[in-house]
């Protein structure tokens, strides 16, 4: 039968001798084992759980609003688009500024106040946020073993997380005013300053009402052009008059001053006239007598005292130096003179007074050129004063409408910050938790049950290992992997 044995081929011995059926053999032959493990682990974590204090936890959900985010100038030309462009939201960046000291530090002095044993880092631990896939939107939530506490400090989050997003959406709004409230006092200064300038360039040149002042030297220059065209019409008039007069009295007006002035002397105009009767008489009697008779000669001697009277009364009348610049030597050099109420004589008093008339023309006219001059003058400076004044006025205006524009940007920018909301809504309640997260005394027992059972098999599956008999011909035969004849009963 050895023979036998050893020809029959020995068969390879198989990876894992363990089968299910051997495992349940195991597990009823080692139930003894698997129930005090399973009983003993399941009893330590109810009791360590029956220890524990216990955890709650709540949280609210943040609704983050993409499209209330997007800044829009409130100055722009184009607010009233409806384009948004799309943005691309990094929630776990945001998930990481909401956790940041930034965000969390001005809320720790309230809550400390309540509770001083909390700090930033143990509030971060318990604080967990988690996006919501798919969604804008963010849940918030925190563990502690006081239900009133997480709703405290939720309620507190809520609050600096809509703050933070408001203060965020108003940040650029708030840069503008900044910028705007940084040059208004510059601005002011520049108008304050030009306005003094305005008013000390108005008092040093006497500016009222510029546009009428510049009427009214316009005015005075066309005057006097006026005037002095009136007066040269009137000069030429005069002038041809005078020339007139002059040929028809073949007298110049030095010599019809003359006449005038002798006209109007009594004594001479009676010498004269006497003068005039003595050579009527010499006439008449020369044609009867000879020179040297006495009735001749008594003539001649009356008209020489005469002459010598009416000498001595043109140059009492006259003058020396009038006879002297008509160079007049002798009686019969003078220009005669007629009656006072010859024609003659109305024409060289008119010759005068147009010779008046001409002077005072003339005089006229050098004063209007005088005047026509000045007013230039003054209107060429008021141009200049007015082109200052006008650019002056200039700047100003610009500075006006430059400080307008800021204080309109301002109140603008006011309104806008004072109309702007939280774009992040919290969308659900918050209130105190009821039932603690932790412990769970029933998913603690089945957990531990769970936990208990596997230690158990685990435990038995390891002594049947360890474990060197045999309990069946089939764990032999599986063990030593041949093939048995037979079996002897026992």
């Amino acid at each position: 039968m050895s023979e036998y044995l050893e020809k029959i081929p020995s068969q390879q011995p198989r990876e894992d001798p363990w089968e299910l059926r051997q495992l349940a053999s195991v597990l009823r032959r080692r139930l003894f084992l698997i129930i005090p493990i399973a009983l003993a682990i399941t009893a330590g974590v109810v009791y360590r759980g029956w220890l524990q204090k216990p955890i709650y936890s709540q949280k609210f959900q943040l609704f983050l609003d993409s499209a209330a985010e997007i800044n829009v100038n409130p100055l722009s030309e184009q607010r009233g688009s409806s384009f948004i462009r799309p943005q691309f939201r990094d929630f776990k960046t945001e998930m990481e500024v909401l956790t940041s000291y930034k965000v969390i530090s001005p809320l720790l002095p309230e809550i400390q106040s309540h509770y001083s044993d909390l700090n930033y880092d143990k509030l971060v631990r318990r604080l967990k946020l988690n996006h919501l896939e798919g969604t804008a939107i963010i849940e918030v939530n925190y563990q502690d073993i006081n239900p009133e506490k997480i709703k405290f400090i939720l309620n507190k989050l809520k609050q600096a997380y809509t703050d933070y997003s408001l203060n965020k959406l108003k940040s650029s709004t708030l840069q503008a005013e900044k910028l705007v409230e940084t040059q208004l006092p510059d601005l002011r200064k520049r108008v304050d300053r030009l306005q003094g300038e305005l008013q000390i360039f108005r008092r040093k040149y006497n500016l009222v009402n510029p546009e009428q002042q510049s009427q009214v030297l316009s005015g005075r220059l066309a005057t006097a052009l006026e005037q002095k065209q009136q007066a040269l019409t009137l000069l030429g008039e005069t002038q041809s008059v005078f020339n007139s007069l002059e040929e028809e009295l073949g007298l110049n007006i030095k010599q019809a001053r003359v006449i005038s002035t002798l006209s109007e002397a009594p004594r001479y105009l009676a010498w004269q006239e006497q003068l005039q009767q003595i050579d009527t008489q010499l006439a008449e009697q020369t044609s009867r007598y000879t020179n040297r008779h006495p009735a001749i000669v008594d003539l001649l001697e009356k008209r020489e005292r005469i002459l010598s009277l009416i000498r001595q009364e043109v140059v009492a009348v006259l003058g020396i130096e009038t006879l002297r610049e008509l160079n007049i030597k002798e009686l019969n050099q003078l220009p005669a003179i007629s009656t006072q109420k010859s024609i003659r004589l109305q024409l060289t008093q008119k010759l005068i007074e147009t010779a008046t008339q001409l002077q005072k023309l003339q005089t006229r006219l050098k004063y209007l050129a005088a005047v026509e001059n000045q007013a230039r003058r003054d209107l060429q400076q008021f141009a200049r004063v007015i082109r200052q004044y006008t650019d002056l006025n200039r700047k100003l205006e610009i500075a006006n409408q430059s400080l307008g524009r800021f204080l309109t940007a301002k109140e603008n920018l006011q309104i806008e910050t004072a109309r702007k909301v939280s774009p992040w809504q919290v969308i659900s309640q918050i209130e105190a938790p009821k039932q603690p997260i932790s412990p769970n005394i029933p998913r603690d027992l089945a957990l531990g049950g769970i936990a208990g059972v596997l230690a158990g098999v685990g435990a038995a599956i390891i002594a049947g290992k360890l474990n060197n008999k045999y309990h069946s011909p089939e764990e032999l035969q599986n063990d030593i992997g041949q093939t048995f004849l037979g079996t002897i009963p026992y």
